[in-house]
This record gives structure tokens, sequence and C-alpha cells, in this order.
């Protein structure tokens, strides 16, 4: 299985090489906004590669509300979930440690350490956007 990753693509759509499995860790937005959204899912959902998961970064803020619109276009959305292709777990993450006023941010410590609780001990793949 060859996976393609990449992240913090804010607005640009790069020529991407071949691959089984496409997987984008966050920020393809620059604000957050819809329109960011249903840019980069056009772009996004027109990739050839076979599977395609997206685990949204801290300047993702419209897949809070319109997330949907990515898992309609056949796109696999990771939010603190694991999808299996192939017999490949793959969990994803999005949550960074708070950093000015972004998305899926938790403050260092007892609230972050929740979140980072819950990625399993077992698994094949780990996606987050941040460390």
């Amino acid at each position: 299985m060859k996976l393609v990753i990449i992240s913090d693509t804010h607005g640009h759509r790069p020529g991407l090489p071949d691959g089984d499995v496409l997987i984008h860790c966050g920020d393809f937005s620059n604000m957050g906004t819809v329109k960011d959204l249903v840019d980069f899912n056009k772009w996004f959902s027109s990739q050839p590669h076979k599977y395609k998961i997206i685990v949204p970064g801290n300047h993702d803020g419209a897949v809070m509300a319109l997330g949907y619109m990515l898992t309609e276009s056949g796109n696999i959305l990771l939010i603190d979930n694991m999808v299996t292709i192939d017999g490949v777990s793959f969990y994803g993450s999005p949550w960074t440690p708070t950093f000015m006023n972004w998305y899926f941010m938790k403050d260092r410590g007892p609230a972050i350490a929740e979140r980072w609780a819950r990625i399993p001990d077992t698994l094949d793949v780990l996606i987050t956007h941040g460390p």
C-alpha cells in the first residue's frame, strides 16, 4: 500500500504522486471559510487515489459544521476515529495545543490529554495535524 501524505496546503493545490491512499493532515484552508472547504473538496475528491483521508487542522473551521460535504464526495473524514483499509488501520486526531483563536485546539494539560487519550494503543497509521 502506497501512502501519499500532505498537509498545510493552505489553499494551494499541489501536483501529487500516484498512490493508493491520499492523506491530508490538516490546514487545507487559509481562514476556515465555506469557500475554502468547497474549493478543497472539489480538488481533493478529483484526485485519482482509491482512498482519500482528511484529518482537519486548526485552520479548517468549516469542517466543524460542513464536514459532511467531504464524506458525501467519497472522502474519509477522521476526527477522533478510525478506519481500516485493506487490513491497515488509520486513526485521525486533529487536536493541537491552543495557538491564537483557531479550531480543533485544546489547552495543554488535561484538556488536550483527554483528546489524545482517545488514540487507540493498537493501530497502524496515526494521522495528526500537530505533533
